[in-house]
């Protein structure tokens, strides 16, 4: 069964069903095909917002216009996830945990966890229903990752452990993953 959730324009609706209170950070990510397929896979498992900070391109260029190489890759997808762009990535950090949003970076460090070991947790219920954690995912970098200072604004700390030589996977790769595991742990129209 198909879920309207609004977007966009006033008065349109999709019929794609948004895990409510799931979003996406993504901090200075330098590749404009690495954002393009984490926004893909962002529709896939229906986050709500993407918050492109720092220097991580955006889907428009300084014309407001599409970036080509972007679509190429996100196909289209950046229509259907509501996005944001803020220079500074704290006043967002600040505003998410205002909201009751919990901060899960993904990224190696001695504080991290598998990434299937993090479990969401209800919150108080609210006319007879729990209502999910508000989950932030938050990635960085491709090469130098999420800073320490970063990493202690952060309420939980994700890996996904590897095994083989590399240390870590293509961040579009490891968003891919850990959101669909997080989402994966949300029922559909977990609003």
């Amino acid at each position: 069964m198909w879920h309207p959730y609004e977007i966009g324009e006033p008065g349109f609706v999709s019929p794609y069903v948004k895990i409510k209170h799931m979003v996406a950070i993504l901090h200075n990510i330098r590749s404009l095909h690495n954002v393009g397929s984490i926004f893909r896979s962002a529709d896939g498992v229906g986050i709500d917002k993407i918050y492109l900070t720092g220097y991580t391109p955006s889907p428009l260029d300084k014309f407001g216009k599409s970036v080509t190489q972007f679509t190429k890759v996100s196909l289209g997808a950046e229509d259907f996830v509501a996005w944001e762009k803020a220079k500074d990535i704290n006043p967002v950090i600040k505003k998410l945990k205002a909201d009751g949003y919990s901060i899960i970076a993904l990224e190696q460090s001695p504080r991290s966890i598998p990434y299937d070991s993090f479990r969401p947790r209800k919150t108080t219920p609210r006319r007879g229903h729990g209502a999910n954690q508000k989950l932030a995912l938050l990635v960085g970098n491709e090469v130098r990752g999420l800073s320490a200072a970063l990493l202690k604004k952060c309420d939980v700390i994700i890996e996904i452990p590897m095994r083989g030589r590399k240390e870590s996977l293509n961040v579009s790769v490891a968003f891919g993953i850990a959101s669909y595991e997080l989402t994966r742990q949300t029922p559909f129209g977990g609003r």
